[in-house]
């Protein structure tokens, strides 16, 4: 019911638009919350209720990762009653409040946007159990830097 889950991930192989994450309250194979990260550098909250996915927060640059891979992150989630918390090495990423699914099981998944192959490992997997308790939390923005170089410039 109410947890906080967290996993080292490890994309190995990978190409530019795949993405990997966590799966929680997994109620079957058709409805469950999953949080994705890709390798150029995003995060997003869907939920998928009778196979038919809710964009819950779309694909948002974040500070924390980094384009490409190989690369290692701590993905979280830390969900108490209709409240998910979406953390990437410890750094808060989205809230997100959503009660359609209560309970479930939990999976990894890895997505290859194309026909190429990707490598992702899991590891250090920790579950651990929430009290009902309220935890009041002020997310912390981390500023995305991001950087473009024009060709005709000369690359300097």
């Amino acid at each position: 019911d109410d947890f906080y889950i967290e996993v080292i991930a490890s994309p190995r192989l990978c190409q530019v638009g795949d993405s990997y994450g966590l799966l929680v309250r997994a109620a079957s194979g058709l409805d469950y919350y999953r949080f994705s990260v890709s390798t150029d550098g995003q995060v997003r909250a869907d939920r998928f209720k009778s196979g038919n996915v809710v964009v819950l927060q779309g694909w948002t640059p974040s500070g924390q990762v980094p384009r490409g891979c190989p690369i290692s992150l701590k993905l979280g989630v830390w969900a108490v009653g209709g409240e998910l918390r979406f953390f990437v090495d410890d750094v808060h990423q989205m809230t997100i409040r959503d009660d359609a699914i209560a309970r479930g099981q939990i999976g990894l998944f890895g997505r290859s946007r194309s026909d190429t192959l990707l490598s992702v490992s899991f590891s250090d997997l920790s579950i651990y159990w929430v009290r009902d308790t309220p935890v009041f939390f002020t997310p912390t923005p981390e500023p995305v830097l991001m950087l473009t170089m024009d060709a005709e410039e000369g690359g300097h």
